[in-house]
């Protein structure tokens, strides 16, 4: 019985811990007004904020859909995304005069089927550009960053990387 209980009590302390660990990074990534803005789901319709996937590790590419470069990288997201289920993949379109149903147009197109598409705002832009740079809105060097389960945040990467590299981030980002 003792034994019992003290499992009991293993367990309890564990979920308040992963509970806890799920908190801290939601008030870390929700502490940047990007991850704390509503979007919107280009294909549900449905608003939401980057900060209602902390706790699981988080990939953000911003793209445009006339960018060959930016197709090429959401490409390797759509197949590092086959790799994996624990990861969110997001791709924030810059593009002020898109739709919401051309952005998901886009997406069904090209059988992005488990990324996540939404439009930056101009909010989200501007707060975006203060935390990694001008480069965050040039589409075609593929800028991109993750999101550890913990909420810390990569430097930004530019440049187009396969489906093996971007697993290898969350790899590496899982120690945080």
């Amino acid at each position: 019985m003792k034994k019992i209980f003290a499992l009991l009590v293993v367990i309890f302390s564990l979920f308040v811990f992963a509970q806890d660990t799920m908190m801290d990074a939601m008030k870390m990534v929700e502490s940047y007004a990007w991850g704390n803005a509503e979007l919107v789901n280009a294909r549900t319709g449905e608003t939401f904020k980057i900060g209602d996937f902390a706790g699981k590790p988080i990939y953000i590419e911003t793209f445009a859909t006339w960018c060959p470069n930016c197709q090429e990288q959401l490409t390797a997201i759509q197949e590092a995304s086959a790799t994996t289920s624990d990861v969110t993949f997001i791709a924030l379109s810059i593009e002020g005069d898109i739709s919401d149903e051309a952005l998901k147009m886009y997406a069904d197109d090209n059988s992005f089927s488990n990324i996540v598409f939404a439009k930056a705002t101009p909010e989200v832009l501007e707060s975006l550009v203060a935390d990694f740079g001008a480069d965050i809105t040039n589409p075609p060097s593929t800028p991109h960053f993750f999101i550890s389960s913990t909420g810390e945040t990569s430097e930004l990467i530019t440049g187009i990387e396969d489906a093996n590299k971007i697993a290898e981030h969350f790899t590496m980002m899982a120690g945080n």
